[in-house]
Formats: structure tokens, C-alpha cells, sequence
């Protein structure tokens, strides 16, 4: 398996800001078999040291159920404690860069990305800074969903609490393989090739150019 959810939860939606908890869960994509899962849960006084905290963000925590706000809230994990974790968790559970998934292109692992260069910065040969994968197979939900289209229904199953990161890793993964699987369907490979074929206009020929094409000039010359 060499996929793997990621979801944070945190003070706002910047690069920079503080961090609640994250969840990583190993899965197939083919068949949505889980693997390997860390969850951590950070102590809250001190990860509002290592990163913005957006005050629109936090009243809008103080809005949300008391047991999702305190899964949220009582995390123990020190920050630092925590990117040393990640990293560990990355090493012991692939053998090479994985395909890093999150909701969306620019939040959570970008907002995981900005978090280990500031609590466990490692390099690579050229002095960049390197993290668990390569930036390649950096993936995200949202456009798949939309390639397959396919969009999440309103209201979540039951066992799936709002905001919670490690709930919210496991329901992605079902719809990223849904997804998946609607993409691989070959009928509908072949109804898009028809189409492409369809739509691409063909070259127009080009012929070598024949002595006749300049008739009129050698006519003007010869006079």
C-alpha cells in the first residue's frame, strides 16, 4: 500500500497556523483496504506557539459541539514531539515516497509541509528542504472527485464525527476509491476516447512545393 490520507485540524486555513491534531491512514486504492494509522492529538498551549492562530477560526471553534471541540482542544502531543513522529511514522510504514493525499491542493499537507520545516527540518543533496514524500505524488481529493463526478453527500454516516481528523481520513478514503474505480471503468475510457477522437481536427497535408507554384514569378523574370 502506498497510498495514504492526511487531515489536519487546526487554527485557520494559512500555511502557517497552529495545528490541533493529524491523522494518517495507509490504504489500496483498488479496494480501500486500510493499513497503518497515526493519530495524534496536540497539546493546545503549545502548538499556538509554533503557528498563526486566526481568531475568526477559534470563535468559530467555540461554536461547534463541546465533544468535537474537546477532541479538538485536550490533545497532549508536544508540537516537536509530534514532527518527530511523523517523520518516524513515514519511515517505518514506506519503504519509498508514497501518494500523499488530502482534501483539497493547498491546505492540509501544504499546512503539514510548513510545519515540519519549522519543528523537523531535513535536506536533501542540494540543501532543499525534503519531506516523507516526493512532491510529485502529492494527490488531492477534490479534483478526482470531480473527474469522476462524484460529490460527497450533506449529511455524513453516523460514525463519522465532524472534524474529527482521523474519522475524516477513513471517509475520504472511501470516496477517493469510489472515485477511482469510476475513472477505471473501461466503457467509460472508451466513450472519452470516442469523443476525443471526435473533436481533434486532423492536419492539414502539406504538399511539397511544385515548380508551378512560381510560374508567375519566372514569367516576370524572363520578361
Amino acid at each position: 500500500m502506498y497510498d495514504v490520507m492526511i487531515d489536519l485540524e487546526n487554527f485557520g486555513v494559512q500555511p502557517e497556523c497552529a495545528i490541533l491534531t493529524m491523522a494518517f491512514v495507509q490504504f489500496d486504492i483498488k479496494t480501500g483496504q486500510l493499513g497503518q494509522e497515526l493519530y495524534l492529538r496536540l497539546d493546545r498551549n503549545q502548538t499556538v506557539k509554533y503557528g498563526f492562530v486566526n481568531a475568526a477560526t477559534v470563535a468559530w471553534w467555540e461554536t461547534q459541539d463541546p465533544a468535537v471541540r474537546a477532541e479538538a482542544y485536550d490533545g497532549t502531543v508536544h508540537p516537536r514531539d509530534a514532527a518527530r513522529m511523523v517523520r518516524e511514522w513515514f519511515a517505518r510504514t514506506f519503504s519509498k515516497s508514497p501518494f500523499v493525499w488530502g482534501n483539497g491542493s493547498c491546505m492540509d499537507i501544504v499546512q503539514l509541509e510548513c510545519f515540519l520545516r519549522r519543528l523537523a527540518p531535513e535536506y536533501d543533496k542540494r540543501g532543499n528542504f525534503s519531506y516523507p514524500w516526493n512532491y510529485w505524488d502529492i494527490m488531492d481529493m477534490r479534483t478526482i472527485m470531480r473527474v469522476a463526478k462524484l460529490r460527497m453527500p450533506n449529511k455524513r454516516p453516523a460514525w463519522v464525527q465532524h472534524h474529527n481528523a482521523l474519522h475524516d481520513c477513513k471517509y475520504q478514503i472511501e470516496w477517493v476509491v469510489k472515485a477511482m474505480a469510476a475513472c477505471r471503468q473501461p466503457q467509460q475510457l472508451a466513450v472519452i476516447g470516442q469523443q476525443l477522437a471526435a473533436a481533434r481536427v486532423p492536419p492539414v497535408p502539406v504538399r511539397p512545393p511544385s515548380p508551378d507554384d512560381y510560374s508567375e514569378y519566372t514569367q516576370i523574370i524572363a520578361d
